[in-house]
């Protein structure tokens, strides 16, 4: 049995905040910084300092692999919580993770009413854009992030016009400009 979690913003709340501390901490722990909470999904950037304007591939991909690792923990504990504080089984939800690397924009804004720290740009879109076209559980990253790591992990292709199409996007495909292909990570490669 299968429930809409909507008749139940307690339990939304309860999942939330377990997902954004587990989220915060493996970011963290991993060197990234957290930029902001986009309803349910999670923007971070890592490796940024002032001395290295560059990102860090490694720890971004290592803290996304902790992540979606976790995750499954994060739901049996939330259909639990579900089963004995409301007697439902909430609908199936999912992981899904986009990841770019290149410039971007960092810059503290200051109104009268809210200051934020703000990273923007075309790398910060185009990470969006890939975590649009990730099927569940999976990471998906552009060309460039694939070539700095391929010595250290698996992929497997993804042709974007393909999965747009999966997913009646095609209208979407001019936003990834003159990309064709981008890549699944599937695990780190083993060395012998």
């Amino acid at each position: 049995m299968c429930n809409d979690l909507n008749d139940y913003p307690e339990a939304i709340e309860y999942f939330l905040n377990d997902y954004f501390v587990n989220a915060i901490k493996i970011i963290e722990n991993n060197q990234g910084v957290l930029d902001k909470f986009i309803g349910d999904g999670i923007f971070a950037y890592f490796g940024y300092n002032s001395r290295r304007k560059i990102g860090d591939p490694y720890n971004a991909i290592r803290a996304a692999f902790r992540f979606r690792n976790r995750f499954p923990i994060l739901k049996n504990q939330f259909k639990k919580f579900c089963a004995k504080h409301y007697g439902i089984e909430p609908s199936d939800y999912n992981l899904k993770c986009g990841m770019h690397n290149g410039p971007a924009f960092l810059d503290y804004f200051s109104t009268s009413t809210r200051n934020s720290i703000i990273l923007m740009g075309p790398t910060v879109n185009f990470a969006s854009r890939l975590q649009g076209i990730a099927k569940n559980d999976e990471i998906v990253i552009s060309k460039q992030l694939r070539n700095m790591v391929e010595e250290k992990f698996d992929f497997f292709n993804i042709q974007i016009k393909d999965r747009l199409e999966e997913q009646s996007g095609k209208g979407k495909l001019k936003s990834f400009e003159d990309e064709d292909i981008v890549f699944s990570i599937t695990g780190r490669k083993e060395f012998r």
